[in-house]
């Protein structure tokens, strides 16, 4: 290695053979693991239409910055630019194995909460909207859906082929009030998802009958029509999905996060996301600018929500990453990389470079050997 002034006599320090073995071991190492990850976070790249194309890419990355790292080691300074730029390359990739694979689960609860808030405030906001129409309606639509709800609720607490004598109650109250001539009729239930599919279909029915008062009451109101109709479909979709976001978000149980794109969890908010895209598209037009509904699907965006059903795509995790920036969990993986891909290496680099005998440098350019070492 370098020689050491002592006064004005010059000692050569020389790194021993075992810790030259061990720092090659430590750096190989880290590069073992960063071409395991670079391979996983390529894979969604689907090179040489085979699974095993992302072997050949982070095998090509990781030779080059083998040889590179080796040159550097000899001397050849300018060949840890050409490291540099391979471990660059490494990280990037093993960012896109180790941030989906270690913050996967969260993101999915994340992404359920966003949605989750998305509706409950568009949902409260829409209704504001649709109150201004005109106030003198408000107190009987209020009055319908509360008879809409309790009817809802006692069709699924009977859970019997027909209605029961409260629900038959609260249909009558309702006719009455909405000038509808809705009747029970007949129907057979075998299991909760005929009561689940009972339930549904009345919901639309009543939504409908509320709608069609709405407009008769209203003949001359300007895009009240749409407006109403869109704050009962959002309303719908609200309580439809709430507890299934809800459930998203405390749901302990591990994820399969092999294929992100059809997991239950992903599916529930992209339909959700879905109907609320329907509803804005039809409703905005009719709607100031500051009370419009956000398009979730979005042609412009690389990423349509929910983002998570792209997890472990190179988009996702660069779009995740920037704006999940400033937490810490963000951080750990960043740290976590960098120390794999580029702290390791270089402080074996800075501890060994050099020749070992006589401090030996070789051009890049050229093959002669330069010696700098000064002697007696």
């Amino acid at each position: 290695m370098k020689n050491k002034r002592v006064g004005s006599v010059e000692q050569e320090v020389k790194v021993p053979a075992w810790i030259q073995i061990l720092g090659w071991l430590i750096s190989l190492s880290a590069f073992a693991v960063g071409f395991w990850h670079a391979h996983l976070g390529l894979k969604q790249f689907g090179f040489l239409s085979s699974q095993y194309g992302s072997f050949v890419i982070a095998g090509l990355i990781l030779m080059v910055l083998i040889v590179a790292y080796n040159r550097a080691m000899l001397g050849v300074k300018s060949a840890i630019y050409f490291y540099l730029i391979c471990a660059l390359f490494m990280f990037i990739f093993n960012m896109n194995s180790f941030y989906p694979t270690y913050l996967g689960e969260k993101l999915i609860k994340e992404d359920a909460s966003a949605m989750k808030d998305t509706l409950t405030k568009y949902t409260a906001k829409l209704k504001g909207v649709s109150e201004k129409q005109d106030g003198s309606t408000i107190k009987t639509i209020g009055i319908l859906n509360d008879i809409k709800e309790s009817l809802l609720n006692e069709i699924e607490g009977t859970g019997i082929n027909d209605f029961g004598p409260k629900a038959q109650g609260f249909l009558i109250d309702f006719n009455r009030m909405a000038g509808s001539d809705l009747s029970s009729g007949s129907e057979t239930i075998g299991t909760s998802k005929d009561l689940a599919a009972k339930k549904n279909r009345w919901r639309s029915k009543l939504d409908a009958a509320i709608r069609n008062w709405y407009i008769a009451s209203n003949p001359n109101l300007k895009n009240g029509a749409e407006i109403i109709t869109a704050n009962l479909k959002l309303d719908s979709v609200n309580k439809a999905y709430a507890p299934l976001l809800e459930n998203i978000m405390t749901d302990t149980a591990t994820i399969d996060l092999s294929n992100p794109s059809k997991l239950k969890q992903v599916v529930t908010m992209g339909q959700a996301a879905s109907q609320f895209d329907i509803i804005g598209k039809g409703v905005n037009e009719f709607l100031a600018k500051k009370d419009q509904l956000p398009k979730l699907n979005d042609e412009v965006n690389q990423v349509a929500f929910p983002p998570t059903k792209e997890l472990g795509r190179f988009a996702h995790t660069i779009s995740s990453v920037k704006q999940r920036i400033n937490k810490i969990d963000t951080w750990g993986i960043i740290i976590l990389c960098l120390f794999i891909d580029i702290v390791v290496p270089l402080a074996i680099y800075f501890m060994l470079r050099g020749n070992k005998n006589n401090e030996e440098f070789t051009s890049v350019f050229k093959g002669r050997k330069r010696n700098f070492t000064h002697n007696d």
